[in-house]
């Protein structure tokens, strides 16, 4: 489990729309460029603070929710961090409300009682997975049958 108010950061780059997915971060943690993918965004006028490795301390400056269909009203809650260089999605939250997280060389893949909610792909350039914040539905069943590369 992550330390609580600690990220990792650690790409050299990061894509618009588009979010790490990592084990270590202890919230979900959304970069302020990243702000028109999520939904009821509140202005908080002393938000909580987290600390980079590189001994930074940023200061989230809103409240919002993730707009992923599939997820829990509980799983959504996010912060929104100025100066945050990459947008983080916790393992350890989607994990705390239920879901079960799959990784290989490949994909990421996160599922409730067997059916999957969310899927991302691993970057051959940093060997880091990453997750659209605006991903299509998983959760509802699709008339063909889909395959995801667990094995």
């Amino acid at each position: 489990m992550g330390v609580p108010g600690l990220v990792h950061d650690l790409s050299p780059h990061s894509t618009p729309g588009y979010a790490l997915v990592d084990s270590g971060a202890s919230d979900h943690y959304i970069s302020a460029s990243d702000i028109s993918h999520l939904s009821n965004v509140v202005q908080l006028t002393c938000g909580p603070s987290i600390l980079l490795p590189n001994g930074t301390t940023l200061r989230a400056s809103h409240r919002a929710c993730l707009d992923i269909p599939g997820l829990r009203s509980s799983e959504r809650h996010c912060l929104v961090f100025p100066g945050l260089k990459n947008s983080l999605l916790s393992v350890r939250r989607f994990c705390d409300d239920g879901m079960t997280a799959s990784f290989n060389d490949t994909a990421a893949i996160f599922q409730r009682q067997g059916r999957p909610i969310l899927q991302g792909h691993r970057s051959s350039t940093d060997a880091l997975w990453t997750m659209p914040l605006r991903p299509v539905d998983l959760s509802t069943p699709s008339p063909e049958p889909q395959s995801f590369p667990l094995a």
